[in-house]
């Protein structure tokens, strides 16, 4: 993270005009876009929470002088909604539980999601995409499919801001349920993780996992939902990504606590705890060395780190869910 910093900065500060400035920014985009996922490595919450915002906003200085940048682009789209994603959804989880709605929470949490979003149109529009076409698209089956098939690779790449994109406009949908103009997006948002997921099933560590488990799970049968296809969903994204915490700890959320389903909460409450313990001790040093293979995939600490943040937030309410 420090690396980062010093090289951001040291961007900003040796360009002296706009020129040189976009020839700079350029130069150095593939390096920043890899040092981006550095993020990814976090295991402390508060850091991440109090480091995250600085760069960020020094992400949107360099992207300032050349706004075509499409790595820089990217990285913005991934942090905004990551961020929103891990920190203040994480942190709104305890209004969820106790039913106390937080309009103010609710904006902030939209806001970096509508940023998110706004950066990957601006993205989509680099391949001649609009969210004028993507609504027009979305009146056919599968048109939205055609429409990033037709504009956009299926590189790393554009998989991912597509991913972080139909992310963002999905949280969005589900802080605004009574808003019937955005809800109406939502086949959008699914042809969006379908593209995704079709090219790149194993996307993220179980990302498409999640979605599809999620959409079933949380939606009633009378609305075309379906919680015991969204349970399989979620054990068999645990089957393959067992070292991803949040997975686990969206099962809780969307599954297990509406269906009141106890013995699975202890099921998983089991896991999740030892994890916690070992993630504890995996940080500090020991004279003792310690083998802990759940945590040797260092892209995974981000999505460990939320998925046992959330778990924390469960266990401190479970006698009231249960």
């Amino acid at each position: 993270m420090k690396s980062l910093f010093i090289l951001l900065f040291s961007i900003t500060y040796l360009s002296s005009c706009s020129t040189m400035n976009k020839l700079s920014v350029n130069m150095a985009s593939p390096l920043l876009f890899d040092l981006s996922y550095s993020i990814e490595f976090q295991r402390d919450f508060e850091f991440f929470r109090q480091a995250t915002p600085s760069n960020l906003q020094l992400f949107e200085s360099i992207w300032s002088m050349s706004p075509k940048n499409e790595k820089l682009l990217s990285v913005l789209v991934k942090g905004y909604a990551g961020f929103a994603f891990a920190v203040f959804e994480t942190e709104y989880l305890s209004n969820i539980i106790k039913a106390e709605e937080d309009q103010s929470k609710i904006d902030r949490i939209i806001h970096y999601y509508t940023k998110a979003f706004n950066y990957a149109l601006m993205y989509f529009s680099e391949h001649n995409i609009s969210y004028r076409n993507i609504v027009a698209a979305g009146k056919e089956p599968g048109g939205v499919k055609k429409l990033f098939d037709k504009e956009l690779d299926d590189e790393a790449q554009d998989l991912e801001i597509v991913l972080f994109a139909a992310q963002s406009l999905g949280s969005m949908i589900n802080l605004q349920k009574t808003n019937m103009g955005i809800v109406a997006q939502l086949p959008t948002v699914k042809e969006m993780f379908d593209w995704v997921c079709e090219k790149n099933p194993k996307i993220n560590f179980g990302a498409c996992d999640i979605f599809y488990a999620t959409f079933e799970a949380s939606r009633p049968k009378t609305l075309g939902g379906d919680p015991e296809k969204g349970k399989k969903l979620f054990l068999e994204g645990i089957k393959n990504y067992p070292d991803n915490f949040l997975i686990r700890a969206a099962y809780i959320q969307y599954y297990i606590v509406p269906m009141s389903d106890e013995e699975g909460y202890k099921e998983q409450r089991f896991y999740l705890e030892a994890a916690l313990r070992n993630s504890e001790k995996f940080r500090k040093w020991s004279p003792i060395e310690n083998d802990f293979p759940e945590f040797k995939e260092r892209r995974l600490a981000a999505y460990q780190m939320v998925g046992l943040e959330r778990f924390k937030i469960f266990k401190k309410y479970e006698k009231e869910l249960f």
